[in-house]
């Protein structure tokens, strides 16, 4: 499970060795990009998952940084100029969902 999977660059990495890579990104710029390297790279061992992950399953609103997608969180600062909102997890709903689709 790569959480906050960013582009995917470790994802598309441990691929290599790995059955199944969840990759776990909410921010859309990040979404797209992560979505082409893996059509074109991930040799169907990806799976997107495009959700943050809190506290708590829900909705919430990701904040996104101009220049530095790094810096993108579910807490407010000035550096983010975009904001959207997104479907939220907890990290218990998500491994319980990635265990009952991998038996």
């Amino acid at each position: 499970v790569d959480l906050g999977a960013n582009v995917g660059l470790y994802s598309l990495y441990y691929s290599r060795w790995a059955k199944r890579i969840y990759a776990v990104e909410p921010a859309g710029a990040n979404l797209k990009i992560l979505e082409s390297m893996v059509a074109q790279f991930g040799a169907g061992k990806i799976e997107i998952v495009p959700v943050a992950v809190a506290d708590r399953d829900g909705e919430t609103i990701f904040y996104e940084g101009e220049t530095n997608s790094t810096a993108n969180s579910i807490i407010p600062a000035e550096r983010h100029s975009r904001y959207a909102k997104v479907k939220q997890v907890s990290l218990n709903s998500l491994l319980a969902g990635i265990l009952e689709k991998e038996g």
